[in-house]
C-alpha cells in the first residue's frame, strides 16, 4: 500500500503550518537583527531583543596555541593514541612547552559479556606511548574506570531506563577529561594547564581581565565545543586545544611530515598557518606572532632538535581511523549491548496516529533501546517508520510513517532540571548551566523578552539555528523557539546556545522535551 497523494499533501500542509507559526510567533524578535542571519557556525552580528550590547562577549577572541611562546611553561596533554593528540603534543612540543602526556583508561571491557571488548585500549595505549617515545615526552597512565562508572556510564544507563537520550561523550568530558583529569594534574603537577586534542578554542576579552570563554574551534566541521558545553567554566583559564586554530587536513598534514622525518617542511607548514592566523587576529588588535622571532623550536635548527628523516610520529597515527560513536559500544548493535545492563522487553510497535499495532505487529527490543527520530528498521512494510515517542513504563514505541512528518519537526525545545540522573544537577545553574559570567551577557537568561542566539541541539553542522531564547524564571523550563522547524530534537540530549555576534558558546542544558507551536 502506497503512501496517498492526499496523504501526502496533508503531511507537507502541516509541516508548513509548522513553519509558518513559528515564524509568526518569533518574528518580533528576529526583526532587531542589524544583519542577515547565516547557519553556520560563523553567524553575521544581531542584535538580542532585550539587550542588543554584549561588549565583552563580542570583543572575545582566542589566542590560538601555535601562536604562543610556552617557554617555561608546563602543560600536561591527555593523549589517546590519535591524530590530534599525537599532532597536539607536536605543536606544544614546537611551541617550548614542558610536556608530560597521560593517557586515560576509562572503561574495563572485562565487565562485559563480550570480553572480546569493543575498544582497542592496549592498541591505542601503545600508540600513544610511541607517539611519546618519539617526541621524548614522559608517558603517565591514569585509571578513572571507577569515576567513568559512576559519573558517566551509570548515568547513561539511569537516562535510557527513564527514556530519553544522554550523550556520554557529554558526561565523559564534563566528569572525567575535565574533572578527574584536571584534578589529577593539579595534585601531582603543581601550576601545570592541561591540554587536550578537542577541536576548540579558548578565548579571553580585553574587556574582561582574567575570564575565559569556550570558542568554536576553526574547522566548523570538525568544533567539538557542543561536546565541551558542559564543563565548568573555571577550567579553561588552564586548558590548552592545540589543533583548535587547525583545519582537520592541516592537521593530518603535519603528522605525515613529522612521520616522514620533513621537519624544514613542518616548520613551513606551520609557519603558513601562522602567518593565516596572523592576518586574521591583526585587525582586532591581539598580539600576533612571528616565530622566527622567539625560540628556534623543538623541530628547528639546533642540537636538541630530532635528526632529519627520522620519525616524529609513528605509522600508527596516520593510518588510523576516526573515532565514531560510543567506545563503549563500538561497532555492536547498540541493544544487545544495552541488554547486558537494562531489562529489555520485546512489545508491539504502535501507531502514533490511531495508537494501534502496526499492520502485522511487528515487535520492538524494548523501549529504552530507541531514539526520538531514527528509523525503526522494520521490515516486510511499504513505508519506513520512525520514532515520534516512547513511553518507557509501558514499554511503548509509538512510530510515525516518513521522515518529514510533522510530529518529528519542532518548534520548540524545553530545557529544565531532569528528574533522572542522567545529568548532575550541579551542571545547571537554573535551566541553563551558564559558561560565562551572567553580567557579560546582560538581558539573556532575564526574566523578560526573549533573546536572539544560535542553538546547537545535536552534534551534526546542520543542527545550528537562530532561535529566540526565554526564561520564566530561574526554577522554570527555558524555552528555546527556533526559526525554522528542526528534526526530532531528542530530550535527554544537549542543546548548547552560542552568542550570534560569533562564535562564543554561552550556555547549555539538557533538552527535557520538543513541541509544535500551533
Amino acid at each position: 500500500m502506497r503512501v496517498s497523494t492526499c496523504m501526502n499533501t496533508g503531511i507537507q500542509a502541516a509541516r508548513a503550518r509548522v513553519a509558518i507559526g513559528q515564524a509568526a510567533r518569533i518574528s518580533s524578535t528576529l526583526a532587531t537583527s542589524t544583519a542577515s542571519v547565516a547557519s553556520d557556525s560563523s553567524p553575521t552580528r544581531s542584535q538580542c531583543a532585550a539587550d542588543p550590547q554584549w561588549p565583552v562577549i563580542e570583543s572575545a577572541r582566542s589566542q590560538p596555541v601555535h601562536l604562543m611562546d610556552g617557554q617555561n611553561r608546563r602543560v600536561i596533554l591527555g593523549v589517546s593514541g590519535g591524530v590530534d593528540s599525537a599532532v597536539s603534543a607536536l605543536i606544544l612540543k614546537e611551541r617550548g612547552f614542558q610536556v608530560e602526556a597521560a593517557f586515560m583508561r576509562n572503561w574495563d571491557s572485562s565487565t562485559e559479556a563480550d570480553t572480546q571488548g569493543p575498544c582497542p585500549l592496549d592498541k591505542d595505549r601503545e600508540d600513544a606511548r610511541e607517539v611519546c617515545r618519539l617526541l621524548d615526552i614522559p608517558f603517565h597512565e591514569v585509571d578513572f574506570v571507577k569515576e567513568y562508572w559512576l559519573d558517566v556510564f551509570q548515568q547513561f544507563l539511569d537516562g535510557y531506563a527513564a527514556g530519553i537520550t544522554p550523550n556520554p561523550d557529554i558526561l565523559c568530558n564534563r566528569s572525567v577529561k575535565f574533572g578527574s583529569f584536571a584534578d589529577w594534574v593539579s595534585q601531582h603537577f603543581d601550576g601545570a594547564m592541561i591540554a587536550t586534542g578537542h577541536y576548540a578554542q579558548v578565548a579571553t576579552s580585553p574587556l574582561a581581565p582574567g575570564s575565559h570563554f569556550l570558542e568554536r574551534a576553526v574547522d566548523r566541521h570538525k568544533d567539538q565545543t557542543y561536546f565541551l558545553s558542559a564543563i565548568q567554566p573555571g577550567i579553561l583559564a588552564r586548558t590548552l586545544f592545540p589543533v583548535g586554530g587547525f583545519h582537520k587536513a592541516e592537521v593530518r598534514r603535519l603528522a605525515a611530515l613529522a612521520h616522514v622525518g620533513d621537519y624544514t617542511g613542518l616548520r613551513a607548514a606551520l609557519g603558513q598557518v601562522t602567518a593565516s592566523t596572523n592576518a586574521e587576529y591583526a585587525p582586532t588588535g591581539r598580539n600576533t606572532f612571528d616565530p622566527s622571532a622567539s625560540h628556534p623550536g623543538y623541530f628547528g635548527p639546533g642540537a636538541h632538535s630530532p635528526v632529519t628523516g627520522s620519525p616524529a610520529l609513528p605509522e600508527s597515527v596516520l593510518n588510523r581511523h576516526e573515532s565514531m560513536g560510543i567506545c563503549f559500544i563500538g561497532k555492536r548493535d547498540f541493544a544487545p549491548f544495552l541488554e547486558q545492563y537494562l531489562e529489555l522487553k520485546p512489545g508491539p510497535f504502535l501507531d502514533l496516529e490511531t495508537g494501534l499495532p502496526l499492520p502485522g505487529k511487528p515487535q520492538h527490543t524494548g523501549a529504552a533501546a530507541y531514539t526520538v527520530g531514527q528509523s525503526a528498521r522494520i521490515g516486510g512494510q511499504q513505508k519506513k517508520w520512525f520514532v515520534a515517542r516512547k513511553d518507557t513504563r509501558t514499554n511503548s514505541v509509538y512510530l510515525v510513517p516518513g521522515h518529514d512528518h510533522p510530529r518529528l519537526l519542532a518548534s520548540y525545545v524545553e530545557v529544565d532540571r531532569p528528574s533522572v540522573a542522567a545529568t548532575p544537577a550541579t551542571i545547571l545553574d537554573g535551566p541553563l548551566h551558564w559558561l560565562t559570567e551572567r553580567h557579560h551577557v546582560p538581558g539573556l537568561g532575564a526574566i523578560g523578552p526573549p533573546c536572539h542566539v544560535y542553538a546547537q541541539y545535536r552534534h551534526a553542522i546542520g543542527a545550528q539555528v537562530p532561535a529566540a531564547l526565554g526564561l520564566s524564571g530561574s526554577e522554570s523550563p527555558a524555552r528555546v523557539e527556533f526559526s525554522q522547524p528542526v528534526f526530532a530534537p531528542a530530550p535527554g540530549q544537549q542543546l548548547a546556545v552560542y552568542c550570534p555576534a560569533n562564535r562564543i558558546c554561552l550556555a547549555s542544558s539538557v533538552i527535557a522535551r520538543f513541541g509544535q507551536t500551533d
